[in-house]
């Protein structure tokens, strides 16, 4: 499962000024990956936004919002953890 980032723009994936997520790090995860949420719930990542670290989150068949910030652990298809605060730039 490849995530990719919704601008209007060449898909070359490269950093561009004013993101704030490195797509490429998170697109080496064996997909799908799991958001393990804040206060709870485990959710497949649908979409990412790289500029603005919104999410589209898969909740039992319906796509629901959410922010980057507020996952806890990001868990790959073979079950490894990710910190979230690897993927952010700067």
């Amino acid at each position: 499962m490849i995530i990719s980032d919704s601008r209007q723009v060449k898909p070359d994936l490269s950093i561009k000024p004013g993101d704030m997520l490195d797509i490429k790090k998170f697109n080496l995860l064996p997909g799908p990956v799991t958001a393990k949420m804040i206060g709870g719930g485990d959710y497949w990542i649908e979409t990412l936004d790289v500029q603005t670290g919104l999410m589209r989150v898969d909740v039992c068949g319906m796509i629901d919002l959410t922010e980057f910030s507020m996952v806890d652990w990001l868990v790959d298809a073979s079950g490894e953890k990710h910190d979230p605060d690897d993927f952010y730039l700067g």
